[in-house]
């Protein structure tokens, strides 16, 4: 086969050159929450917080001198610049509508290795949170934390959650219980407040998933209902729990979204969320092979994307890069999970050395996810 010929090889995307050197890699994606054929929906409109709702501990509903706001560049800012004593902790709740099936994603970085004024309380430092199925913030009067499942975003100089040799970043994308408990790791009834995630051995010894060089940091989470919640970073799925109840045994199956003002000031990029609950019905125009609950209403909705509609984009080698046309890079990692360094929304990539990668792509039907070797 000539250098440079494009083949298919076991699901991958394969380029020939001239040099070729073996590799060994592990696919970290294994397992991965993979919807492909899916509409996520953002959250953020880039210009306000319209149907979003501040809260906190101290003052209630409102939003002290704009504590949670809008950047420049469109990202949700959490501006940690009141005094603690003032405020008490907060909460933004996204009470357009509450989720009961559903994925979300979110791209975080924190702004400061520093506390906000008097927030030191040494376990807050660069720590955030997706509060899942979180209560009404008309009701919590006083509370410093909603009832709910949280999703806990660390950084890199938290501090509370111990780096070591293995891990010399810490963890992130961990569980916290703020008055519920689940069921997990063989346990029916797991009260413990927070329990780290479980990094795949392929990250040992290394800074994943805080490699990013700009700070961002991506955790997705599957939900559904109180049955089941999966966490992933970077596709790899970290945390797998079951039987989600309030403390009194109450199942909890919905409930809102929320983020906080916890310590240290944070930006999301992203944070859409992917609805799994809608038509199953694969004679209507509104079915999704990826929907797990049924709402025989949404069969009648109309939808901008029919299910099957051939992929409008395609991924071929041009010269040294591969480029896409009618799609657009999210992100490219190498096999050992690093990020390599690709513009997102760029439609070139040059991979700079042989080996394997995979990447996110956005296209008209979603996310795809392609697996390249360059050898």
């Amino acid at each position: 086969m000539a250098a440079g010929a494009l083949f298919h090889f076991r699901g991958y995307l394969m380029i020939r050159t001239s040099a070729l050197k073996p590799l060994a890699f592990a696919c970290l994606l294994a397992g991965a929450a993979r919807a492909e054929d899916s509409t996520w929906v953002s959250l953020l409109n880039g210009k306000d917080l319209r149907d979003w709702t501040p809260y906190f501990q101290k003052t209630g509903i409102g939003n002290p001198d704009s504590t949670y706001r809008v950047s420049p560049e469109g990202y949700l800012d959490i501006n940690i610049h009141i005094s603690f004593n003032t405020t008490g902790f907060g909460h933004l709740f996204y009470t357009k509508r509450k989720f009961s099936f559903y994925m979300v994603r979110a791209q975080y970085r924190f702004q400061t290795a520093t506390y906000g004024p008097d927030w030191g309380q040494g376990w807050n430092m660069q720590n955030n949170g997706l509060m899942l199925h979180s209560q009404d913030p008309k009701t919590m009067k006083g509370k410093d934390f909603p009832t709910s499942i949280e999703v806990q975003l660390l950084g890199p100089k938290n501090g509370a959650e111990p780096a070591s040799a293995d891990w010399p970043s810490g963890h992130t994308a961990n569980l916290c219980t703020p008055s519920t408990f689940v069921a997990y790791n063989g346990n029916a009834d797991y009260t413990q407040h927070c329990t780290a995630s479980q990094y795949p051995d392929a990250w040992k010894k290394k800074t994943i998933p805080f490699e990013d060089p700009a700070g961002w940091t991506d955790v997705t989470v599957r939900v559904l209902s109180d049955s089941l919640v999966q966490h992933f970073i970077h596709g790899a799925k970290v945390f797998e729990y079951t039987r989600l109840r309030e403390d009194n045994g109450t199942p909890l199956k919905d409930g809102y979204l929320s983020v906080q003002a916890e310590g240290t000031s944070t930006q999301f990029k992203e944070l859409s969320i992917l609805d799994l609950e809608g038509c199953m019905d694969k004679s209507k125009p509104a079915y999704r092979s990826f929907f797990v609950k049924s709402n025989p209403a949404d069969c009648n909705t109309p939808t901008a994307i029919a299910p099957g509609e051939a992929e409008v984009f395609s991924l071929a080698r041009e010269g040294r890069s591969f480029v896409l046309r009618g799609g657009a890079f999210l992100w490219i990692r190498g096999a050992d999970g690093a990020r390599v360094p690709v513009a997102a929304g760029g439609r070139e990539f040059a991979p700079p050395r042989p080996g394997v990668y995979f990447a996110a792509i956005i296209t008209a039907a979603g996310i795809r996810m392609r697996k390249l070797a360059w050898f």
